[in-house]
């Protein structure tokens, strides 16, 4: 444990984690903000006012007060104004954005592993592309999942479709459902953007770190804007955008830091990407064949 944390420590400047990690969180906010505004614009032309309300209660309790008034005074401003254009524009800059944090990303993990033959950039890129599709598809099932899963759950409740302890048992688990699909898009991001062949698992302990980092971030951000100082009164209007950037900032963090992990592990393992063979199965090839009985001969 010891020896990890000095390399992550000597790592940290090595590998430029505190750039690249804020590199990520500005392309992230200017990415999330958009995304944002063109979802509420899809909710708002389709007229789906128990999805917009919910959806205002899920950035209540997600984010803290000088973060959440940040969206829900856009909110407001696009339930007043609906546009279509604005959705489309909002949608592409979120999707520009993305794939530019996205890419500070594989440059951080690509700079864990250090591998002396970089990848070619146009790869980099696509694979950044592929990177940002694939994050849109989590945030819009993660954004279904709080905001629309209650009402869809209730709906197929009161239509018999599943019991009221069902119901219950789908509501409990919304939140797991949605750090399990972090962490595999974070175990995802590991396997893909690492310029180095990796086995796929399920989880790594860099992958399992990250969603824990991520847990700890938000519950400890959350507590320290609300019990320890106040955004607004330091940095004024600025507030709001300095403490989502901040916010940003150490998620992305605890993403370089998991592949940091990964990383240390693998060197110290020898650079061996294939799984050990399990005891069982090298006892079962190191036995000896069992011994045949000498043919006999018929003599009669």
């Amino acid at each position: 444990m010891k020896a990890l944390l000095i390399a992550l420590w000597n790592n940290t400047g090595t590998h430029h984690l505190p750039e690249r990690a804020s590199a990520a969180a500005y392309y992230l906010l200017f990415a999330g903000l958009p995304f944002v505004v063109a979802l509420l614009d899809v909710l708002t032309l389709l007229h789906l006012d128990d999805q917009l309300r919910t959806l205002q209660l899920v950035i209540e309790e997600t984010f803290p007060p000088d973060i959440s008034t940040l969206f829900l005074a856009e909110l407001s401003r696009v339930v007043e104004a609906r546009s279509a254009p604005r959705a489309l524009l909002a949608f592409g800059l979120a999707v520009y954005s993305g794939e530019k944090a996205v890419n500070s990303l594989i440059q951080g993990v690509n700079a864990a592993y250090a591998t002396p033959t970089p990848r070619n950039m146009l790869l980099d890129r696509l694979m950044a592309a592929v990177m940002t599709g694939l994050g849109l598809l989590v945030s819009l099932f993660v954004v279904f999942l709080l905001a629309g899963g209650a009402w869809a759950f209730t709906m197929m409740a009161e239509r018999g479709l599943i019991s009221m302890g069902t119901l219950s048992t789908l509501t409990v688990l919304r939140m797991p459902v949605v750090l399990l699909t972090l962490h595999l898009l974070v175990n995802v991001l590991y396997r893909v953007a690492a310029d180095t062949p990796l086995p796929w698992r399920w989880a790594s302990w860099g992958s399992v770190i990250a969603t824990l980092g991520f847990v700890a971030v938000t519950e400890g951000f959350q507590l320290y804007v609300t019990r320890v100082t106040d955004l607004g009164a330091t940095y004024g209007s600025l507030g709001a955008a300095i403490g989502l950037l901040l916010f940003l900032q150490l998620t992305a963090s605890s993403v370089l830091f998991g592949a940091e992990i990964d990383a240390y592990l693998l060197k110290r393992s020898g650079g061996k990407t294939t799984r050990p063979t399990p005891r069982w199965k090298r006892r079962l090839l190191s036995a000896p064949p069992p011994e045949t009985p000498p043919a006999t001969t018929d003599k009669g």
